[in-house]
């Protein structure tokens, strides 16, 4: 792994406080959840600095877009900078994706990176132009489940819930996020997968869950 997905890696774990359950019946993270709007600046704008070294090095259709910008890592500091990004578009992915099968440029993961760490591809429909698939990681999935269970928890979800969970289970990344935060807290997950709105109304009926994801 190169230095500075390492460096990605650990100030995004840096962050993931309470990693496995909440800190208190009221906050997941009070950490970050309850700090000062400095402190919080502070927290994005040193994830800031190493997010666009690690783009720059590691994905090439960034690094020349920040090149056709005249832009260098260096150059983005502060949440004050963000206007000096260049806009990315959904056209430009594709073009990037037709240009580079089967994956495109424009993620940070690289063949051996999916090879040594990958969990799971995710993708666009295509309904605007070419599907655009995006490789995510285990570092991804446990990052993705701390995510959503702590807005989960924000909203009230407790040990006892269940939760059913009304939709596709298909590519797209909709909804594996709160699954795999419901697993994070401990929440049962039925499943509402493959099915028709009769079947899915049976199963809520049966099996009586108190959350229902839609």
């Amino acid at each position: 792994m190169s230095d500075i997905r390492q460096q990605w890696r650990a100030v995004v774990e840096k962050y993931r406080l309470h990693p496995t359950s909440a800190a208190n019946d009221h906050y997941w993270c009070p950490e970050l959840e309850t700090c000062s709007r400095q402190k919080l600046k502070d927290v994005q704008e040193e994830k800031l600095n190493v997010l666009v070294r690690y783009l720059y090095d590691c994905s090439p259709f960034y690094r020349a877009k920040f090149d056709r910008a005249k832009l260098r890592p260096s150059d983005i500091r502060s949440l004050a900078d963000l206007p000096k990004l260049p806009i990315t578009t959904q056209q430009e992915m594709a073009v990037d994706v037709q240009a580079n099968p089967p994956w495109g440029t424009y993620t940070p993961i690289d063949d051996a990176t999916w090879a040594e760490r990958g969990w799971m591809l995710f993708s666009t429909s295509g309904s605007t132009g070419t599907p655009r698939p995006f490789r995510y990681t285990l570092h991804d999935r446990d990052q993705w489940a701390w995510n959503d269970a702590r807005v989960l928890w924000a909203q009230g979800l407790r040990t006892g819930d269940s939760a059913f969970l009304a939709f596709g289970y298909g590519p797209h990344v909709l909804f594996w996020g709160v699954h795999h935060g419901l697993n994070l807290m401990g929440i049962p997950v039925i499943s509402g997968g493959g099915m028709d709105t009769k079947r899915r109304a049976y199963m809520i009926d049966t099996f009586r869950p108190t959350v229902l994801g839609a």
